[in-house]
């Protein structure tokens, strides 16, 4: 699974430098009162596109957590049971 991983990366990577590349034109950039000049067009979508990953991959580390919570509370109702059902057929015999 981790060659196939690295090989994605390594793709993703390429493509990215391609794209960089390919648009290193610079463009002015107007956000309400604040405006920058002669920014490659690589960055600016490539900043962009980063700032919209940061909630989304904070969305998924919250899920995450919550998954583990559950997990560990459910891994810990398991063992209650299976010891009271030890203790149960304990008495049976």
């Amino acid at each position: 699974m981790v060659p196939f991983l690295l090989f994605i990366v390594t793709v993703l990577a390429l493509a990215i430098a391609a794209f960089a590349l390919y648009n290193a034109e610079p463009v002015t950039v107007k956000f309400f009162i604040w405006k920058t000049e002669q920014v490659p067009l690589a960055g600016v979508i490539l900043i962009a596109v980063a700032l919209g990953a940061l909630p989304v991959s904070l969305m998924g580390f919250i899920s995450r957590v919550r998954l583990r919570r559950r997990i560990r509370q459910l891994e810990a109702r398991v063992r209650e049971l299976e010891g009271a059902s030890a203790e149960g057929h304990g008495r049976d015999r």
